[in-house]
């Protein structure tokens, strides 16, 4: 994971958060286990239903939505304890 911060006027700033690779995969993964543990499909057990019916379900811009917020999370966390040292 990389960033930058850009001060913009003012007190006010940007943050640019790139997260890649195994990072990226990896929150995809814990997105589609977590929209896989609380979906609710006839036929199958919540929180059994196979990861390929969740991506047909729900499909590719649900997974990333949620791993959007996952990392955005994170993000949020890693900087409020980078604030917390200050």
């Amino acid at each position: 994971m990389s960033s930058t911060w850009e001060l913009k006027e003012k007190s006010t700033g940007e943050l640019l958060v790139t997260v890649e690779g195994e990072a990226w995969e990896a929150a995809k993964k814990k997105a589609l286990n977590k929209i896989a543990k609380n979906a609710n499909i006839p036929g199958f057990r919540k929180g059994k239903v196979p990861t390929a019916m969740i991506k047909k379900q729900f499909g590719e811009k649900a997974i990333l939505a949620e791993a959007n917020v996952e990392e955005t999370k994170r993000v949020k966390d890693l900087t409020d304890d980078e604030l917390g040292r200050i």
